[in-house]
């Protein structure tokens, strides 16, 4: 009788291991799951963050630009306003 008892106990003992197995397996794929989401998510901010960085380097050599040329087109304005 001691010893059906000590078996039903290793018993119990190895289903609790494998049940904890398996919830740690679970587990470990939900977390590696989400990180692979989460870097996916990354690199995707990371590309739009990429671009929008050269559409504003664009944007600020055409901002450049025209005010060289509003300077430019202001200095004629002022040379032909004193001349006349």
């Amino acid at each position: 009788m001691e010893k059906e008892v000590v078996r039903n106990a290793a018993n119990h003992d190895a289903q609790k291991q494998l049940t904890l197995s398996l919830v740690l397996e679970k587990w470990r794929a939900k977390v590696f799951e989400y990180l692979v989401a989460t870097k996916r998510y990354e690199l995707v901010i990371r590309d739009n963050l990429s671009a929008y960085n050269e559409e504003k380097a664009t944007m600020k050599s055409t901002i450049t630009d025209l005010q060289t040329q509003t300077q430019l087109l202001t200095t004629k304005i002022n040379t032909l306003v004193v001349d006349n």
